[in-house]
């Protein structure tokens, strides 16, 4: 007997892997049939959430019997979701997506086609913001970036941490050494040291035989107190 046969094919166009899922019921004439990823089905139900790679696709075929076109399915609460990583930070400095901070990373399962907008923000201690990456590939230098959800996605912000210099003068009657990230000892003349804001240095006195150690002097003439001294930029 003459069947006439239907193919309803459900694609995932977006650009990485998708997950596809469904909801679906049923009207069955007698001799028609019904299948879903070539499974045959035969009462209302849902379809197994499936991940497509981009171009993978699930067809639905349908079949009456003597060309009736009795037969059919209705899906609903269809949905193709993409899971989009937002990375921790990276470097000093924070942001948000769609208004919400993100610290640690987190990982979103959204509808394909779903719209962000992230804003990076450098730490206020002169750090300076560096990009938008995913992965290794920089994909924006803008602090603010807007996005569709196009399938498997990940992005994190870099920033990079702003240098501070400070100038060690000699005193009278002795030396001292400074101790951080390297070791230097300031005798008879001034040295400079250049590092990323927030390097902690610790200054040791080293008086002259006969001579006590009082106090340090800063550059806006603020006498600090500790021996040794430390503190950060």
């Amino acid at each position: 007997s003459e069947t006439a046969t239907d193919t309803l094919t459900l694609t995932n166009s977006s650009a990485g892997m998708a997950t596809l899922s469904f909801s679906y019921s049923l009207s069955i004439d007698d001799g028609g049939s019904v299948t879903i990823d070539g499974e045959a089905v035969t009462s209302n139900g849902s379809f197994t959430p499936k991940e497509l790679s981009p171009n993978d696709y699930v067809k639905i075929v349908i079949t009456s019997p003597n060309g009736s076109g009795n037969t059919s399915i209705t899906i609903s609460n269809l949905s193709l979701k993409g899971k989009v990583t937002f990375g921790a930070p990276d470097g000093p400095g924070t942001y948000t997506v769609n208004g919400v901070g993100i610290t640690a990373a987190t990982t979103k399962d959204d509808p394909v086609g779903m719209a962000y907008t992230l804003v990076a923000t450098p730490s206020a201690d002169g750090a300076t913001f560096q990009g938008w990456y995913s992965g290794a590939t920089k994909v924006s230098g803008d602090t603010t970036y807007s996005f569709t959800n196009n399938g498997a996605y990940s992005i994190y912000p870099k920033f990079a941490a702003s240098d501070a210099t400070v100038t060690f003068y000699p005193g009278a009657h002795g030396s001292y050494t400074v101790s951080g990230s390297d070791t230097f000892t300031i005798v008879d003349s001034a040295q400079s040291s250049t590092k990323t804001t927030g390097s902690s240095y610790t200054l040791t006195p080293q008086p002259d035989e006969g001579y006590m150690f009082y106090y340090w002097v800063d550059s806006k003439g603020n006498r600090l107190s500790g021996n040794p001294y430390k503190f950060a930029t």
